[in-house]
């Protein structure tokens, strides 16, 4: 395992931390603020774990829950508490996407059409998904 994945997962497992012991869990919450800020740093992907921490709670932690209302007092906490993960991400995401811009490897959009550009997507599509099947 690549030490950029291991961020990744160690964010999760000190988050689930958090979540099991709430009264004592404000160091263990920044911890995890901290290893997810490594985690994008290491690897800019790495951007989709706040959605990943909301699904947790969706479940198996039953943080949020239909029943209990998705907009109640609880509900609310839960997802104030993802604000700096989200903050941490759209930052790291708009750093990728200007780094991107300034690459001069990336074609235009009147260099390389749309058309173009749907067959290089749909050809990668299936390009990994059959090496997904077939390595």
């Amino acid at each position: 395992m690549y030490c950029r994945d291991s961020f990744y997962l160690l964010t999760i497992l000190v988050y689930l931390r958090t979540c099991q012991r709430p009264e004592r869990s404000r160091g263990w919450y920044w911890l995890s603020i901290v290893l997810f800020a490594c985690a994008l740093l290491s690897k800019s992907m790495s951007i989709s774990l706040p959605v990943v921490l909301l699904i947790l709670d969706i479940y198996p932690l039953r943080r949020l829950d239909g029943s209990t209302g998705w907009w109640s007092e609880p509900a609310r906490r839960v997802y104030v508490e993802k604000i700096p993960f989200a903050l941490l991400a759209a930052a790291i995401a708009a750093v990728t996407l200007r780094a991107q811009l300034q690459m001069s490897h990336i074609a235009a959009l009147d260099q390389v059409g749309l058309v173009a550009r749907l067959a290089i997507s749909g050809y990668s599509l299936t390009f990994y998904l059959w090496k997904m099947i077939v390595p």
